[in-house]
């Protein structure tokens, strides 16, 4: 009689401890998602005119953005750790994304020097993505596809 109540209690326990870890969810972005943003941080420095730095120590508002996305380590969390970027707090999928001045241009050179062309396919992965604010990155020659 004891053991059929120990195992009962053995059950709840493991259920109990099943439901409040689904409850909590990922302690982490989802990986689909932090490697999206990676190829999006790509795209706005590889149209940028000027050259980025990661080292976000002495850099303004639209530097700090994209420097604070990182590939390894603890600051890899981008639902956590990454300015611009907010998640659902429970499926920790990115719910806004707010990259307004990520680009960064030196207007000394002809806009329509060359034109980029940003795939919103890029933003596929992110299934719960509620707000994208992508002001004040556009110039004369860059487009968006959708």
């Amino acid at each position: 009689m004891e053991s059929a109540s120990f195992i009962k209690l053995s059950v709840m326990l493991m259920i109990w401890i099943i439901v409040l870890n689904e409850m909590h969810g990922s302690k982490a972005c989802l990986e689909t998602e932090r490697t999206a943003l990676l190829e999006i941080k790509g795209f706005f420095i590889s149209i940028s005119d000027v050259g980025y730095d990661d080292d976000i120590s002495d850099i303004g508002h639209e530097d700090e953005i994209l420097s604070s996305w990182v590939g390894g380590g603890r600051s890899s969390d981008c639902c956590d750790h990454w300015k611009g970027v907010k998640c659902n707090p429970t499926t920790r999928r990115v719910m806004q994304l707010s990259l307004s001045h990520t680009t960064k241009f030196n207007y000394s050179y002809d806009p329509l020097d060359r034109v980029s062309l940003l795939n919103m396919s890029l933003f596929d992965p992110f299934q719960e993505l509620q707000s994208l604010d992508l002001s004040e990155n556009l110039k004369a020659s860059m487009r968006i596809e959708v």
